[in-house]
């Protein structure tokens, strides 16, 4: 109500009565039924009356039908009743025809089998209708990296049918990359050139396998292979196989050969978790004297471990993030042995081989932040522990490099212990290519049967990567210090990599 006189405008605002939700009934089936009262108790019960209120339990009870199989289902309040302050009502629900998946076709030229794509999507021929899978159909594509659409997926609809027609192309995402390193070897001076060639050849036969190799050289006389290849959805289920070796061998003083055979359970494209057994033999190339003998430094062994892997990756870009998190976790247990070798007197491992119980555990976590439209802030930790009482130098980790400590010789410290943090800021010009600043801060220990030492190495410097019609090359300059030693521009390290998407 508005009053006026000749000065003064006045104004009366009639709020009227604070109503609050009271018994909701609902009319349908049981099964919904149990539905709503969960929704009623979270959203109804003696809340005051709102457009938001009214709107959550009309926009609830629909999803609950339309993930259901019935995507036609209608609603409305009726017999609406005021007692004192108090509402009451009757939501009438028409479900309408239920409604199943017919089919899901495929146009455009791919390698893809139709069960890869349904586990992938979440949906078979034959399942009820679902409206937040199908909702999901461009992000589950998407998430694959060999695949991407045309155009717009479409839904049709023909009475309790439904018809699910994908327009796809292929992507590239096998990859050929190889990086080159150059520093200074410490006993000739001369330049050392090292390497890293790594072949990732995805879905070749269809069926969205992966089959990886590796090969570098980290020194003149260090050398690694690893092989792994991994097969989705095996008959047609989230299980999936995973297999890998791997055989390092450094200078003249150890080789050790891996052997890992796995079983995956696939929750998504982005998250997967593993169970897994791997066998660890380490045989001792050089000569055994008799102080490494005192000491345990360097022994013969054959570990079986037990354990599970588990990655998480939530990016809005794989190779190239803004934003999101990458994440994996490795943890597992196992029973060491101590091997015979010719220079080992007889009997000498019997009372090594007691309770020789270990475990194993590493850590890998990215999280970017974005601090503008074309630029982010990369947080990593990288830890990992091997615990057990009689460890040896040729089984813990080995770190320093392009992949865990830049401004150090790849794998030149050994750590039954360590940490690394890392912060990278990153300026992201196109799609696949980016200028950096990085430092990287680290922890280490190497405790073993021979001794124990720590440390806090740190590096830091620059970088860019940059793609052509060739390939994408990254480039990084970076300088280190470890055991409180200065920085020295001559030990510089210069990382060159290059990487080709077919």
């Amino acid at each position: 109500v508005i009053t006026t006189n000749d000065t003064i405008l006045t104004a009366y605002l009639h709020t009227g009565k604070r109503y609050v939700f009271d018994i909701i009934q609902i009319h349908t089936d049981d099964t919904a039924s149990a539905v709503f009262q969960e929704i009623r108790t979270r959203y109804l019960k003696n809340k005051t009356v709102t457009k938001n209120n009214v709107g959550k339990i009309t926009d609830d009870v629909l999803s609950f039908f339309e993930n259901h199989g019935y995507p036609y289902a209608t609603l409305y309040f009726d017999s609406v009743k005021e007692n004192g302050n108090k509402i009451s009502a009757l939501l009438k629900i028409n479900k309408g025809e239920l409604v199943t998946i017919d089919s899901v076709i495929i146009y455009g030229q791919v390698k893809i089998s139709k069960a890869y794509l349904y586990n992938k999507l979440g949906i078979f021929p034959g399942d009820l209708y679902n409206e937040s899978q199908i909702s999901e159909i461009s992000k589950n594509i998407d998430d694959v990296n060999f695949l991407q659409e045309a155009k717009k997926h479409l839904i049709k609809y023909k009475k309790d049918k439904v018809v699910i027609e994908l327009f796809l192309k292929e992507r590239k995402a096998s990859k050929f990359s190889g990086i080159a390193g150059f520093m200074p070897d410490v006993n000739t001076g001369k330049t050392l050139i090292t390497g890293d060639v790594n072949l990732n050849i995805i879905n070749a036969l269809g069926r969205g396998e992966r089959f990886y190799f590796q090969w570098r050289r980290i020194t003149e006389n260090s050398q690694n292979l690893v092989v792994n290849a991994t097969y989705p959805y095996l008959l047609n289920s989230k299980l999936g196989l995973n297999s890998g070796l791997s055989i390092y061998k450094r200078d003249t003083l150890f080789n050790n050969t891996n052997l890992k055979l796995g079983l995956d359970y696939l929750f998504s494209n982005k998250f997967i978790v593993t169970g897994f057994y791997e066998m660890e033999q380490s045989a001792v190339l050089s000569s055994i004297s008799e102080e490494t003998l005192d000491n345990l430094e360097r022994l013969p062994y054959v570990t079986s471990y037990y354990g599970f892997d588990i990655q998480w990756i939530k990016t809005d870009y794989l190779y190239n993030p803004l934003k999101g998190f990458a994440g994996r976790l490795t943890t597992s247990a196992g029973q060491k042995k101590f091997t015979d070798h010719p220079q080992i007197p007889r009997g000498f491992t019997d009372s090594l081989n007691q309770q020789n119980l270990q475990f194993k555990t590493h850590i890998d976590w990215n999280l970017y932040v974005p601090t503008g439209k074309q630029s982010t802030i990369k947080f990593r930790i990288n830890s990992g522990t091997v615990y057990g009482s009689k460890l040896v130098l040729n089984e813990i980790f080995r770190i320093g490099g392009l992949n865990t400590l830049r401004g150090f010789n790849e794998e030149s410290l050994f750590a039954s212990t360590f940490a690394i943090g890392t912060l990278e800021w990153r300026y992201i010009f196109e799609k696949n290519a980016a200028a950096y600043l990085f430092f990287d801060g680290a922890y280490y220990e190497k405790n073993i049967n021979s001794g124990y030492f720590k440390d806090f190495p740190y590096g830091f410097g620059a970088g860019v990567n940059f793609e052509t019609k060739a390939g994408i090359f990254n480039l990084a300059y970076a300088l280190g210090s470890e055991q409180n030693n200065p920085i020295e521009i001559r030990n510089a390290k210069i990382h060159f990599g290059f990487v080709n998407f077919f």
